[in-house]
């Protein structure tokens, strides 16, 4: 078919009185309201949720043979993030089956389990919906694997770790000629005594990092904590 042409998102020019910015109508949609679903990225069971909560399942699947192939059935939250190319979605817990509350994942248990799998593409188009080419998988393995590796432990212990669950990513090449890729996680202490979220106690939050297209990732030491009785400093004379 005939390729259409690229419009430009405008910076905003104009807030309103809450402060939200507005962009030009011509080139980007006047609400949220007026985007409408292509398809579901995820899973291999249709499964869509409107703004009412009413639950869909005539969404196309197109991702299905892929989230066969890499063992991701139900997986939560994710970002994007683009690095050496490629475009990256990264995922927090994933089960092998179309279920990933915390105590199904738990019964599961590992290497069903992950707290977090990297998917990838060289699909920028949208449009159409996105094609996912794989996931980060372990040498010799055909599972995707759990890149911010975590002990999920179901016994609770001081520091232990239930899962570490991705927030947001980043890439970059570095001066020696290296190919970097960075997950900025939390380390969940533990879930509410329901078992499920948003109500978790958090260990610490830090970056993790690949090399090269690996898929060993390396945390980065925790932030220090910051003080909470600070001395209060006598005035100057």
């Amino acid at each position: 078919g005939a390729t259409q042409p690229l419009l430009p998102i405008y910076l905003p020019g104009t807030f309103d009185a809450d402060g939200v910015p507005h962009a030009d109508r011509s080139t980007c949609i006047a609400a949220i309201s007026q985007a409408k679903p292509l398809g579901q990225l995820t899973g291999f069971v249709a499964e869509w949720m409107d703004a009412n909560g009413t639950l869909h399942s005539d969404v196309p699947l197109l991702n299905e043979q892929v989230m066969r192939d890499y063992e991701v059935g139900g997986t939560d939250e994710g970002s994007i993030f683009l690095a050496q190319g490629k475009l990256y979605f990264i995922f927090g817990d994933t089960g092998a089956t179309n279920l990933n509350d915390p105590l199904t994942l738990a019964l599961q248990g590992t290497p069903s389990w992950r707290s977090n799998v990297l998917a990838y593409t060289d699909d920028f188009d949208a449009s159409d919906g996105i094609q996912l080419k794989g996931f980060d998988v372990a040498p010799g393995a055909t599972r995707a694997a759990e890149n911010v590796v975590s002990e999920h432990a179901t016994m609770e212990s001081p520091g232990s770790e239930t899962t570490a669950i991705p927030l947001a990513g980043f890439g970059f090449t570095g001066m020696d000629g290296k190919h970097y890729r960075f997950q900025w996680f939390v380390s969940i202490h533990k879930w509410s005594a329901m078992l499920v979220g948003p109500d978790f106690e958090a260990n610490y939050s830090t970056l993790a990092y690949s090399v090269d297209g690996s898929s060993t990732w390396t945390r980065v030491s925790s932030p220090p904590t910051p003080a909470r009785n600070r001395p209060t400093l006598a005035p100057s004379s």
